[in-house]
């Protein structure tokens, strides 16, 4: 349990761990002194005991979700840029990054404990009531990945000129690239270069936009492509 206490003004050494203590010694503390953890949470200061040790190892139950835990943290770190344009209707970008790690936790991370992999074509990289294209495609060739589709506007919230976010993602390198705005639904071809990769595999995804920022639709996943 938390006991909120007072602010923060004098150091204390103690076990060779360091707290941070305030208004005096009848103060609260940050940092860690013996046994107890003082930290600051929404203006307020508060003190808890540390954590007993784990007496029995953990399940391997525990340790598979330890495993898909730090698998699809990794990844979130790598798409967090774009998550920032991509889930627009959340504020914060920690917020945003929260709802993109349940989902794609949830659906996209498959095998059996240890071997653990993400299966790209069922990430979420948005999420909107926009539609995405029909008769989606993509091929690479030259260095660059090329998106065609075929224009479906007055589909529910969609216009002619709702811009395209065009994804692509290389597990080698823990890199996301992503281009906002390259063509719009009209246009039904949009060119991602990608020769910066060359001879690696790329994950390749469709979003779009509308120009306003107000609506997006469901990323489209458009295939794994070796980059000549």
């Amino acid at each position: 349990m938390f006991v909120p206490v007072s602010k923060i003004s004098l150091f204390i050494l103690k076990n060779k761990k360091m707290g941070i203590v305030l208004n005096g010694l009848l103060g609260g503390f940050s940092g860690k002194v013996g046994p107890v953890i003082g930290c600051r949470y929404k203006g307020k200061t508060y003190l808890r005991s540390l954590p007993g040790k784990r007496k029995n190892p953990p399940s391997e139950l525990q340790l598979a979700q330890q495993v898909k835990f730090g698998m699809m943290c990794a990844f979130n770190a790598d798409m967090q840029a774009l998550f920032w344009h991509t889930f627009d209707a959340v504020g914060k970008t920690a917020e945003k990054s929260k709802i993109a790690f349940g989902q794609n936790l949830k659906y996209a991370v498959m095998g059996e404990y240890p071997d653990f992999y993400i299966d790209f074509r069922k990430v979420v990289l948005s999420k909107g009531l926009l539609h995405n294209v029909v008769e989606l495609s993509a091929t690479a060739a030259g260095g660059k990945i090329q998106f065609n589709w075929h224009d479906n506007n007055g589909e529910g919230l969609t216009r002619n000129d709702d811009e395209t976010i065009l994804v692509a993602y290389c597990p080698e390198n823990k890199e996301t690239l992503f281009r906002i705005g390259t063509a719009l639904r009209e246009d039904e071809v949009a060119e991602l270069d990608v020769s910066a990769y060359k001879g690696q595999t790329l994950h390749t995804w469709i979003i779009f936009r509308s120009r306003n920022c107000k609506y997006i639709s469901i990323s489209e996943y458009t295939g794994a492509f070796v980059v000549e």
